[in-house]
């Protein structure tokens, strides 16, 4: 397989941070990103444009170039360098407890097809709960697995798509949501994401563009947008309690991305209860000016809500008429997700 150079495209990570911030390196460097977005209305990009994440990666690249550069600067480097007999023997003398503890539970988490609870990831990896406890913690801060806070119980993380895909949510995207997710683009003649809840943010698992939407509202499969500001977050955290959303944003805080982006916790609270009351949720330049999208939740076979379909299209709210067409056509096409395989 041939990958296309890799360039700056800053997807949302952790607290507002670029890919880029925590990996060192371009986000669509990775084959499973290279299904191209281009921007929306603008022409900016979902992650990058208005949004603080460019800046703060900027400020970031710009503190890594004021770095002494040097012998004193490079000489820690020479005491990590290997021999090529240690290479081949494959480095038993770097072994590290911890790493292989911490892929035990992600094979194990991936072999059991459900979410788990601590005492299955005990059984299964010989793992002692507290061990257990510790290394789930950092896997979830990370984002290679996922805790259900009303279930608490543990299923692979989104993070895992840029490694190989195995997480079931992308397996669903890749088979059953796919085609009824272009389906209902034709329908609404609206772009279409599928995403999923990452904390403060979502992450958009798939897409499809619109028939009027070409060029005008698009976003990176893999991109992180923020919750509270999209259609497609408000209605993931309608589903979680308010004490959990006040955690959430606690210390990150709500961005203003426009004008009419909700910003304080107490609006945005009141905002998830109008959400809750009718089932579905909206963003009408909240996220980028000139954009409005409709999202409904994909509740699972044991009232669960991690999953969301998210109609976006660029231009103002649509008629009540059309609103709640689209909001049905979305909410059938959720239920044929949901009923095809239990969404996790």
């Amino acid at each position: 397989m041939q990958h296309r150079p890799c360039s700056w495209v800053p997807a949302r990570g952790p607290k507002g941070l670029g890919r880029d911030d925590r990996y060192g390196r371009s986000a669509n460097c990775h084959p499973a990103s290279h299904a191209s977005g281009i921007g929306f209305p603008g022409g900016q990009g979902m992650t990058g444009g208005a949004g603080s994440g460019s800046a703060r990666a900027r400020r970031k690249s710009a503190s890594v170039e004021a770095m002494p550069h040097g012998p004193a600067a490079t000489e820690p480097v020479a005491s990590l360098r290997i021999t090529a007999e240690e290479e081949d023997e494959g480095l038993p003398k770097y072994a590290n407890r911890s790493v292989e503890r911490a892929l035990d539970i992600l094979v194990f988490l991936h072999e059991y097809r459900r979410p788990a609870r601590i005492t299955d990831i005990c059984k299964g990896t010989g793992l002692s709960p507290g061990t257990a406890y510790r290394l789930l913690a950092v896997l979830v801060g990370r984002r290679f697995a996922y805790k259900n806070s009303i279930t608490r119980r543990y299923s692979l993380g989104f993070e895992t798509f840029y490694i190989g895909a195995t997480s079931r949510a992308m397996r669903m995207t890749s088979g059953r949501a796919h085609p009824l997710l272009v389906q209902l683009a034709r329908d609404v003649g609206a772009s279409v994401f599928f995403g999923a809840q990452a904390g403060s943010q979502v992450v958009l698992l798939d897409r499809v563009l619109g028939r009027e939407e070409t060029g005008r509202v698009a976003a990176r499969i893999g991109t992180y947008v923020d919750a509270h500001a999209t259609a497609i977050g408000k209605v993931l955290l309608a589903w979680q309690r308010d004490s959990e959303t006040r955690e959430v944003f606690r210390e990150r805080g709500l961005e203003a991305h426009t004008l009419k982006t909700i910003t304080t916790v107490p609006s945005l609270i009141a905002e998830l209860q109008r959400v809750r009351a009718r089932g579905w949720a909206v963003d009408d330049g909240e996220f980028r000016p000139g954009m409005f999208g409709i999202a409904v939740p994909i509740i699972s076979l044991r009232d669960e809500v991690n999953l969301a379909i998210w109609m976006v299209h660029a231009g103002g709210a649509p008629d009540e008429a059309e609103t709640l067409d689209r909001v049905r056509r979305a909410e059938a096409v959720a239920k044929a997700i949901s009923d095809y395989r239990p969404v996790v």
